[in-house]
């Protein structure tokens, strides 16, 4: 049995040499989880908004068609029911309305994407992520202030639907200004 300067035996090297190998690995392996859980939430919340901007894309293409429809059955009633003519045009107009709400829906969208990306707290993040450096506290607090404020009440909506981590919630965050975490 050999001693070492600080009194610890070979077999107490090997030993602690073990231990930190197996601390690494489960460290290592749980910062892997942890990222794929991530890529995983990331790539779910985007599909979510695609397909809810394809439905509304969709419904407006179906809209239309259908105001064509009533337009066409309108020139074909002229005035020889004016009941159903009132009603038609209640559809119509119906529709039309509908149409107007995605359409402002989808500008809104952009119009926050646009204020989002061109923000000074998303240069820095974008930075951040170029050079491998970590956001700091107040880069995290002005990109919650900038959320809450392009999308009213984020963050309370977002805890009201479960408790979560400060680090779920910059992951919430980030994904919310489509920076994939």
């Amino acid at each position: 049995m050999m001693t070492s300067g600080l009194g610890l035996t070979d077999r107490e090297w090997f030993l602690l040499i073990i231990g930190m190998v197996v601390y690494a690995v489960l460290f290592v392996v749980t910062v892997q989880n942890s990222r794929r859980k991530m890529v995983a939430m990331h790539e779910k919340i985007r599909m979510m908004q695609e397909a809810q901007e394809a439905q509304s894309q969709q419904s407006i293409a179906q809209n239309e068609l259908k105001i064509a429809e009533l337009e066409t059955l309108l020139k074909k009633l002229g005035d020889e029911n004016s009941l159903l003519r009132l009603e038609l045009e209640e559809k119509k107009a119906t529709l039309d309305y509908n149409n107007k709400v995605a359409r402002l829906e989808n500008e809104k969208r952009q119009q926050a994407e646009t204020m989002i990306f061109s923000s000074d707290v998303y240069q820095r993040i974008q930075e951040c992520l170029n050079s491998g450096r970590s956001l700091t506290s107040q880069d995290w607090t002005e990109l919650t202030e900038m959320v809450n404020n392009i999308y009213t009440g984020f963050t309370e909506k977002l805890y009201s639907l479960c408790r979560m981590s400060e680090q779920d919630h910059h992951v919430s965050l980030l994904i919310k200004v489509r920076v994939q975490p």
